[in-house]
């Protein structure tokens, strides 16, 4: 219990000195790096191949950037609202 106590005030504190966008950023890459782990703990050795990994990657790259850019039209739109 003291030391979920002390997570706690660390990740407070952590919290208002680090921006939001980062800490967003930095748990959605560990999340996608927690999936591509099991992913590759889970298929078959010989999906593994240049093309797919290839492939994947691609699509891993634009899905971020797309969501990415939305995340900034939806930015500025509040800012003009304001």
């Amino acid at each position: 219990m003291v030391s979920n106590a002390i997570g706690i005030t660390v990740g407070i504190v952590m919290g208002k000195k680090i921006p939001e966008r980062l800490i967003k950023w930095f748990s959605a890459l560990i999340f996608i790096a927690f999936g591509l782990f099991g992913l590759y703990e889970s298929l078959p050795e010989h999906i593994w191949t240049l093309p797919v990994i290839a492939a994947g990657s691609v699509l891993l790259l634009l899905s971020m950037y797309l969501i990415s850019s939305m995340n900034v039209k939806k930015v500025k739109r509040a800012s003009i609202r304001e």
